[in-house]
């Protein structure tokens, strides 16, 4: 979507692929009783900024 639009969007890429299979990790251990189902972990995934036009001065 970022890219059709005038100007480009700055966005942000989040690893979704990463989160996703941390997701199911988590899930199954859950589900094989080797973690509580109220476990709270934190995990940390790096995302990156994509600057474009929209986040460009404009020079004058």
């Amino acid at each position: 979507m970022s890219k059709i639009t005038e100007p480009e969007l700055t966005t942000i890429d989040n690893p979704a692929m990463e989160m996703g299979e941390i997701v199911a990790k988590h899930l199954l251990q859950q589900l094989n009783g080797n973690i509580p189902v109220a476990t709270n972990n934190k995990i940390l995934l790096e995302s990156k900024l994509i600057v474009r036009a929209s986040s460009l001065r404009i020079k004058s």
